[in-house]
């Protein structure tokens, strides 16, 4: 895997501006530090250290499996096949994109949240 890299202008320590080559990791890496600082730890369905945002979407998600939360987002979102779209990824991204698919369609207001909890108070018992 080939990094690309982006020409970026900014200033040196003398405050005169001088292009810096930046990475697209570097980027990345740079961006995800700045939202790390907002998520809390946990443990996930296997017992091993995990983050996650802290809201109410992922704490009724806490202790389930990837499966489980790509079950669910079949379950609760029409025409969703969250199982099967993401089988090549590994299990933190499953886990990871489905909710994001269950927490985008609160947000679109397709779903309502405390449906989403209810369902996955069922799945968890």
């Amino acid at each position: 895997m080939t990094a690309r890299k982006k020409g970026v202008v900014a200033p040196d320590a003398t405050g005169t501006e001088e292009s810096v080559e930046l990475t697209v990791g570097q980027k990345m890496s740079s961006t995800l530090r700045k939202y790390r600082a907002g998520y809390e730890t946990t443990r996930s369905s296997s017992g091993k250290k995990s983050l996650d945002k802290g809201d109410k979407v992922a704490k009724a998600l806490r202790g389930m499996t990837p499966l489980q939360v790509c079950q669910l987002a079949e379950n609760i979102l029409h025409d969703c096949d969250a199982v099967a779209r993401y089988a090549k990824l590994n299990p933190g991204q499953q886990r990871m994109n489905a909710g994001n698919l269950i927490r985008n369609a609160i947000k679109r207001c397709d779903i309502r949240e405390k449906a989403v909890l209810d369902a996955a108070k069922k799945v968890q018992s």
